[in-house]
């Protein structure tokens, strides 16, 4: 049997105007595909609308590579990627974007989600958990994103 095992999870959300309630934006979910013959590096897998789109983050930088992508559909208009090919292949997002394009936005991750209207909420499993996460996220968070953390045993 071939499983998909989500490592990270991170949602994008917006509260409403009672600040009570909230509907969600976009989701992202670090997956590796455990099928025998499968690529075993970990992808993101970003669902927006009735949009998925799929890449493969640098892995010593998978928190911020998730991060900046969901943050990056959660601005971009619909029109500009309702035509895109949905569910595709996962592409290597240094790749897509070049490595120096890449090292400069996981540098200023803070500007793509500071003073947003957008939250988001991160899920890890416990296996997969690193320090660095909770570092990454605590300094994100001084610098004025609204990210909260969670870390579980397992995601569904």
């Amino acid at each position: 049997m071939y499983l998909l095992e989500k490592l990270m999870q991170i949602t994008a959300f917006q509260k409403h105007c009672n600040g009570k309630d909230y509907h969600t934006i976009a989701k992202a979910s670090l997956i590796k595909d455990t099928q025998p013959l499968a690529d075993k590096r970990a992808y993101w897998k970003i669902e927006v609308r009735d949009q998925v789109f799929n890449f493969y983050p640098n892995k010593k930088y998978y928190l911020e590579d998730g991060l900046w992508q969901l943050s990056s559909y959660t601005e971009i208009p619909y029109e500009e990627y309702a035509c895109d090919v949905s569910n595709n292949i996962p592409e290597d997002i240094e790749t897509e974007f070049d490595k120096e394009t890449c090292s400069e936005i996981r540098k200023k991750l803070f500007l793509y989600l500071k003073g947003k209207i957008v939250s988001y909420n991160v899920k890890i499993s416990n296996e997969y958990f690193k320090e660095k996460y909770l570092d990454l996220i605590n300094e994100l968070n001084k610098e004025g994103a609204n990210i909260n953390f969670q870390i579980v045993k397992q995601l569904a």
